[in-house]
């Protein structure tokens, strides 16, 4: 007898500045939710839906109320999430933002992210080994679908991330001499 496998668990953060790009992927969402209903369960951490009538229609979601910035990581951390999905259009500003706070957020946990092939991602994370990137919404579903198929393996690939965040983004004595080179 086979043991049944755990629903992979996908949070969204979600905030008024991305609020646009979530939506933006809300066709893409809902195919998700309802193809693979038994088998994934979304969270969206952060947006206010109650007071958003256009916010994601006809898609089946955990909805977790926005916190202060003082629990913030106590409630990424209490959501128990298999791997974060980082929603963006590829558009100009979101190729020349930098913005991988999600990214170093999460690695703090050891949850992986799915993030567009786009920058900073598409340089920071190499895929299946500390992070995993799409390439089109239209890909979404298959990437869900192909980490699903290797699902035991999401803690190595986000210890991998932590390891990658804790030597390239902390306050080590290493990197403390790099910028203090570059400022002195």
């Amino acid at each position: 007898m086979q043991k049944p496998s755990k629903k992979l668990k996908i949070g969204i953060i979600a905030t008024n500045n991305n609020k646009n790009d979530i939506l933006s992927f809300n066709e893409e969402l809902k195919l998700i939710s309802q193809t693979l209903s038994d088998k994934v369960s979304l969270v969206i951490y952060g947006h206010n839906a109650e007071e958003d009538e256009k916010w994601l229609n006809d898609l089946d979601y955990e909805f977790v109320k926005p916190t202060s910035v003082i629990h913030y990581f106590k409630q990424i951390k209490a959501l128990n999430l298999d791997i974060v999905l980082i929603l963006l259009e590829n558009t100009l500003y979101n190729a020349t933002s930098e913005d991988y706070n999600k990214f170093l957020e999460t690695a703090l946990f050891k949850i992986p992210v799915l993030a567009p092939n786009l920058p900073p991602y598409n340089q920071l994370l190499r895929n299946g080994v500390n992070g995993f990137i799409y390439n089109t919404k239209e890909d979404l579903i298959n990437n869900i679908e192909e980490i699903m198929s290797i699902q035991d393996e999401l803690p190595v690939i986000g210890l991998a991330a932590q390891e990658m965040m804790q030597k390239y983004f902390s306050y080590s004595e290493e990197n403390t001499k790099v910028i203090d080179e570059l400022f002195v």
